[in-house]
């Protein structure tokens, strides 16, 4: 099972956004302050503020100081159905966010999404390249997936507890995936085991 975003639940805060410069979206002179529509083009960084949304479903960026999500905010960056993605150097960091959904998108530098979540939200990152590896832990949403990446490091999926499931499935991880105290504990849905060149951990032994 893979779930679509949720945008429309939660709505979009605050107005379009135009920047300037080369591309659509232009090159940020500073971190780039994201509440609404994330254009395509280039940025040095990018912030999402405390409880804004920033909807890059059909964007496609080149981010190169990092990602972060401040409390309660939206990050979502292509979708499920092949639009938008690119490539973030510098990782993404959110920190009790309300929803983070990454859909092919090349991050350097990890993906880390510790705490947050809200009752029919996300935390999803699927078909994507991560140098760096990646954690999601005490997320409290609706659903949990990591599917299909490729990942060069460790992935942790740890205490996190949402109301339909947590699919782990079908990554290729250069590293362990570990895996503790989920409710409900993750499974493949479907999906292909996992291909991991280090050990299985707890939950994800058998995965």
């Amino acid at each position: 099972m893979r779930r679509g975003t949720f945008v429309g639940a939660i709505g979009i805060v605050g107005a379009v956004i135009i920047a300037v410069g080369a591309s659509s979206a232009g090159a940020a002179p500073d971190a780039f302050i994201c509440t609404g529509n994330l254009a395509s083009g280039t940025y040095k960084a990018i912030i999402v503020p405390k409880d804004a949304t920033c909807d890059g479903t059909n964007a496609t960026i080149t981010v190169r100081g990092g990602v972060t999500v401040r409390e309660g905010g939206t990050f979502i960056l292509g979708s499920e159905g092949g639009t938008g993605g690119g490539t973030i150097s510098g990782g993404v960091d959110a920190r009790f966010a309300a929803d983070v959904e990454l859909y092919s998108v090349q991050v350097n530098g990890g993906v880390s999404i510790r705490g947050g979540g809200l009752l029919s939200l996300s935390a999803v990152v699927e078909d994507s390249d991560i140098n760096g590896g990646a954690t999601i832990r005490r997320y409290a949403g609706s659903f949990v997936g990591f599917i299909g990446n490729t990942v060069h490091g460790t992935v942790i999926i740890s205490k996190n507890t949402v109301d339909q499931m947590q699919q782990v499935s079908s990554n290729t991880i250069r590293g362990d995936l570990i895996c503790h105290n989920n409710i409900p504990a993750p499974g493949l849905d479907g999906g292909s085991p996992n291909e991991v060149s280090g050990s299985k951990v707890a939950q994800c032994a058998g995965l």
